[in-house]
């Protein structure tokens, strides 16, 4: 979806069975707060793509990002190049597996900003919880031999 001059913001989902439920407005992490991050089983179900004037900074950026992701229904949203080093140790420091689903081929990658712009991207994240199919298939089977 995008917006009216040159601020916008598009999301690219990687997860069929993800349908969007507007919810609350979720918290933004970034590199430098990944400790606060709750631990407990999520995954990414896509990409959220926001990209304002240079001039409004990145605050503004963070802003149309909770934005969006609330029309979502994102659970919290994490920086892109953050939650990859999120995913990787999600077993031991949040009890559960992080499927990243968006990290292998048909990655949807940004180009540059276009001149005067500042383009921010953010991994819309949802709850694993027990009954989410897509989370349990990902898990181990304990009477696997």
């Amino acid at each position: 979806m995008g917006c009216s001059g040159s601020v916008r913001s598009v999301f690219h989902p990687s997860d069929p069975a993800f349908r969007p439920t507007p919810g609350p407005i979720p918290r933004v992490y970034l590199e430098i707060d990944l400790a606060d991050v709750p631990k407990m089983g999520m995954r990414s179900v896509g990409l959220l793509e926001v990209t304002v004037p240079k001039s409004s900074g990145i605050k503004r950026a963070i802003d149309l990002a909770a934005e969006k992701a609330r029309d979502l229904g994102c659970w919290i949203l994490i920086e892109h190049s953050a939650f990859q080093s999120v995913e990787p140790r999600a077993s031991l420091d949040h009890g559960a597996i992080v499927a990243l689903a968006h990290g292998g081929v048909g990655h949807i990658g940004r180009g540059p900003s276009p001149k005067g712009s500042l383009t921010a991207e953010f991994d819309c994240i949802v709850r694993a919880d027990a009954g989410d199919t897509a989370f349990a298939s990902a898990r181990p089977d304990p009477t696997a031999r």
